[in-house]
């Protein structure tokens, strides 16, 4: 027997009424679904760096409504992109509130692998290569 819901096809129902019911309004359960799946997939694939304290665990999903994971430590960028980063006048620590916008792209970071076998710069890129379908299964299955 097959059966179809007949409210989904309601007339009277704008295309936006249709997919907020089915979650897909921003902030809604598929972006929510798409939000947890990168976070767990980034942790679960040991892609990120074992830094000092608990970087692994400090992720977070930042904003369902626009798809933002984010890592609240004052070393992530750098760890993310891979270089060493420093100020006008080349200290690479800075006050709160200072930015580091100087890269030094001839003064890699190495990453410690013996917690992390993978760890590395681009984890969310190397991330989505391996689990791209896996994320969007999750979100579908939130629907």
């Amino acid at each position: 027997m097959f059966t179809i819901n007949a409210r989904l096809f309601d007339p009277f129902r704008t295309p936006i009424e249709l997919l907020k019911q089915l979650g897909f309004e921003p902030g809604g359960r598929v972006q929510h679904a798409i939000n947890e799946s990168v976070n767990d997939f980034c942790k679960q694939d040991l892609v990120i760096p074992a830094s000092p304290g608990r970087f692994l665990e400090d992720s977070f999903v930042a904003d369902d409504e626009q798809g933002f994971v984010a890592w609240n430590t004052p070393y992530a960028r750098y760890q993310y992109y891979g270089y060493v980063m420093t100020d006008e006048n080349g200290r690479t620590w800075v006050g709160r509130g200072e930015t580091k916008p100087v890269v030094h792209r001839d003064w890699p970071l190495e990453y410690d692998h013996a917690q992390n076998p993978n760890a590395g710069s681009f984890w969310f890129e190397r991330m989505k290569s391996n689990h791209t379908q896996d994320i969007i299964d999750r979100g579908m299955a939130a629907v």
